[in-house]
């Protein structure tokens, strides 16, 4: 698949993700507005607001690997040291942090707190740069973090957090 098919697959991946995050916190009584492409939300996708509780959520899918919660990829920070998460100077930043996987037929739901999504995602760049290929080979730092879901069942299904961070 040439590149500019990828870009357009992982867009409208992405796009199916936040839909389908702005469809459950619907059904859960949430108002959800989106930020796309607000250069004052550069950190956020959706803000959820329920009675006086207001969330700014980022939203990752992983439309290829329904077992695995897509975080971001590892080069900036394995290279820079630039947090997975609010990294952009921006007026809003992210409160929590929902990966989507499995598609929208079978969707599933991670939902994390920033603090917890860049423990995860730093530990997990962390470890896959420090393992060597099969060759012996060193491995590029370009790879998407993408910890395996069964490392993350405590995180599945986890809404209550949006009023722990609100």
């Amino acid at each position: 698949m040439p590149d500019d098919e990828r870009q357009v697959q992982r867009l409208l991946s992405g796009k199916i993700g936040e839909l389908l995050v702005e469809l459950e916190l619907t059904a859960r009584g949430w108002h959800v507005e989106r930020l796309d492409g607000a250069a004052k939300a550069a950190n956020g996708d959706l803000i959820a607001i329920s009675g006086r509780y207001k969330v700014v959520i980022q939203v990752k899918t992983n439309g290829t690997q329904p077992d695995r919660a897509f975080l971001g990829h590892a080069r900036n920070f394995l290279e820079q040291g630039t947090a997975f998460f609010n990294a952009k100077t921006a007026a809003i930043e992210t409160d929590i942090v929902v990966s989507v996987t499995g598609g929208h037929k079978e969707a599933q739901f991670y939902v994390f707190t920033v603090a917890e999504a860049e423990e995860i995602a730093r530990q997990h760049a962390i470890h896959w740069f420090g393992t060597r290929k099969r060759d012996g080979a060193v491995r590029s730092p370009s790879f998407p973090i993408a910890p395996k879901t069964e490392m993350l069942m405590h995180h599945r299904d986890r809404w209550e957090k949006l009023l722990s961070v609100a």
